[in-house]
């Protein structure tokens, strides 16, 4: 299994990690794990939903791994602010435009161009 070098994961995977259900191979770049994938030197990978559907729409990729559902594990993205500025206005308007974001596909079209972004940068 390819996982990504220096994430931490959750206990039960660590568990199942230590006790050799399975064996890991810990790279740098979600871009080493999908060609260790696609030359089938590993089995599978964890990696982010977003990332992987990005990735499949390559060429060198396209064919080579399909996604596996229900995911095995979700995880709830934050935005932090400095407390001492005292901006809950302003969060409070991010919040509702974010909702309003959300229900236009727009939001998705933003998502896919900021990973599709960060995927090319590697």
């Amino acid at each position: 299994m390819g996982i990504l070098f220096g994430w931490s994961y959750r206990q039960d995977f660590e568990d199942a990690r230590e006790t050799g259900i399975f064996t890991v191979i810990e790279m740098r770049s979600d871009i080493s794990n999908l060609d260790l994938l696609a030359s089938g030197r590993i089995d599978y990978i964890l990696i982010l939903e977003e990332i992987g559907k990005a990735m499949m729409e390559k060429k060198e990729y396209s064919g080579k791994f399909r996604m596996i559902y229900p995911p095995l594990l979700q995880n709830e993205t934050y935005l932090g602010f400095n407390k001492h500025t005292n901006r809950t206005d302003l969060l409070e308007r991010l919040n509702l435009e974010i909702r309003e974001l959300k229900q236009t596909e727009k939001y998705d079209e933003l998502v896919n161009q900021i990973l599709q972004d960060e995927i090319n940068r590697d």
